[in-house]
């Protein structure tokens, strides 16, 4: 099943559910090292 949606106002296309969750973490991981809780923000699921 490969089905996408747009997760994340920031990203311009839609993505998988996979990919946002990549992106997700990515997110947190930068803003755990930036030590800057403004650069995670979380997604929204329906």
């Amino acid at each position: 099943m490969n089905t996408t949606h747009r997760y994340f106002e920031t990203v311009g296309y839609n993505i998988s559910y996979r990919r946002s969750l990549d992106i997700q973490v990515g997110n947190l991981i930068k803003a755990i090292e930036e030590e800057d809780v403004l650069l995670y923000l979380p997604i929204l699921i329906r």
